[in-house]
């Protein structure tokens, strides 16, 4: 087996327990990747969401018949059931998570209703990612629990990266 990425990445592939699985945000695979001049993956068909967070260098994505590029501070976000190849163009470092659960089908359609696949970075993007990835090392009933929160809390903060206008007085419940 040939591994084109360099030798101090991390890659994780974890199995989800039924309560998360069930219940939850969960991570599938996750990991931290500084690549080889020949990196490359592409798939299809895979029931699986995927970030990819750009750390430095540069990457390409193709999907849905275009081709992005992806450098330091942006990232993207797919459904893995479309054909899609990414791959390293200069010196691309990048973490990465593949997740599943709670609705996050429903999420990704309602991002990309006004995105592209990839999009610039929140500001917390990395150090969720890096939490992801410590919780992933330590898989527990408790870790998973707290991966979910953070996949949630990620997920919200890309989805109300446009949402800037306040509440309006008239659109609060009476109730609160």
């Amino acid at each position: 087996i040939k591994f084109n990425w360099t030798g101090d990445s991390d890659r994780l592939i974890l199995t989800p327990g039924l309560f998360a699985n069930n219940n939850l945000f969960y991570i599938q695979e996750i990991g931290n990747f500084s690549t080889l001049p020949d990196y490359s993956a592409e798939r299809e068909g895979l029931d699986s969401q995927l970030i990819v967070l750009t750390l430095s260098g540069t990457g390409s994505l193709e999907y849905e018949g275009n081709t992005y590029e992806t450098e330091e501070g942006t990232f993207f976000w797919i459904d893995c059931e479309t054909r899609h190849r990414y791959k390293n163009v200069q010196n691309w470092h990048f973490l990465w998570i593949h997740f599943n659960g709670s609705g996050s089908k429903g999420l990704y359609r309602a991002w990309r209703k006004s995105h592209g696949p990839v999009a610039p970075a929140h500001k917390d993007m990395r150090s969720a990612l890096f939490s992801l990835l410590t919780y992933g090392k330590m898989p527990s009933p408790a870790g998973e629990l707290e991966s979910s929160c953070i996949l949630d809390r990620m997920l919200t903060d890309i989805l109300l990266t446009d949402y800037t206008a306040p509440f309006a007085a008239d659109s609060a419940p009476q109730y609160l």
